[in-house]
């Protein structure tokens, strides 16, 4: 059996990041632009079911009394919705391809090494079977939380159905887990490979849950710096920290808001910001392609 290497795997997408700064750039731009589409074809979709852009500002007029949203509201949000989950998948499969190529075949560039063929629309189909497949759970999980709660109650009930949740979201993440090299199986061989990754997943569970877990907190780590220097850097530049301040409507407050400076710092940090994202999505997605990577002589006999 091959030796996995968690660390290596963690990092991978960061150190990817690091080597290819330039392709940071296209990708942060190019993810952009991608939410700059998402945006338009929402309000392609919105407009004329609410009958014009007049028609936008009065859809808060038409909550029921109870504060849920009414039937003429969801008509109009459930196509939207629809939608933009589509977009939101193909683009999804896209960017996952674009990482595969980054890591299992970094000499097949491409723009930035995106493309459209083959390779993309076999994620595509990868990512359907995901989200059946997650649907499917979820109905599970529901059925069984159900019934836990039919056949219990009181303090009994309350444990059996703790202990049921545990074991559910457990066998979510060990499901997860043995399936989650099917985008890189199905890239790597240019064939739709889902159950493949059961296989070739089998005796590295606890290796690869290490490595999606050190590469998340490396994410929840950077985020989490990244949103206290922008804080510091913003109070410094505002002056006086945000409480002194005052209401969004007190004019001295806008002001120290329309400084040139704080508005330079918004221009810098909208980039910076998407740039991160960039990066926080690559350490995300690069593990499980730098395991197939890893693996990949030892895996050439799984179907």
């Amino acid at each position: 059996m091959s030796q996995l290497s968690v660390t290596e795997a963690a990092m991978s997408g960061y150190r990817l990041a690091v080597k290819r700064p330039l392709l940071m750039l296209a990708w942060a731009g190019i993810s952009f632009l991608a939410s700059i589409v998402l945006a338009i074809v929402a309000l392609l979709i919105m407009v004329p079911l609410v009958g014009g852009i007049a028609g936008l500002g009065e859809l808060q007029s038409l909550d029921s009394a109870d504060g849920q949203l009414s039937p003429a509201v969801w008509s109009v949000i459930l196509p939207v919705y629809g939608v933009v989950l589509v977009v939101a998948l193909l683009w999804s499969a896209i960017q996952q391809t674009a990482v595969n190529r980054l890591v299992l075949r970094p000499e097949d560039k491409g723009f930035a090494y995106f493309k459209i063929g083959g390779d993309e629309f076999r994620q595509i189909a990868v990512m359907v079977v995901y989200f059946l497949l997650f649907i499917g759970w979820s109905a599970v999980w529901a059925g069984i939380s159900f019934g836990v709660g039919l056949v219990a109650d009181g303090a009994v009930g309350g444990l059996l159905g703790f202990v049921t949740q545990l074991a559910l979201a457990g066998l979510f993440i060990f499901l997860a887990v043995r399936l989650s090299l099917a985008s890189a199986l199905t890239f790597d061989q240019r064939r739709i490979n889902i159950f493949g990754s059961w296989g070739a997943t089998k005796g590295r569970f606890w290796p690869m849950l290490g490595a999606y877990l050190l590469a998340w907190l490396l994410a929840l780590a950077v985020v989490v710096g990244l949103y206290m220097l922008l804080g510091l850097v913003m109070l410094a530049a505002v002056g006086g920290g945000f409480a002194s301040m005052g209401s969004g409507s007190d004019p001295e407050a806008l002001a120290r808001l329309m400084t040139p400076t704080v508005i330079i710092l918004y221009l810098l940090i909208l980039p910076i910001s998407q740039i991160a994202g960039v990066v926080l999505s690559l350490g995300i997605l690069a593990p499980p392609p730098d395991i197939q990577r890893q693996l990949s002589p030892a895996l050439s006999t799984f179907d």
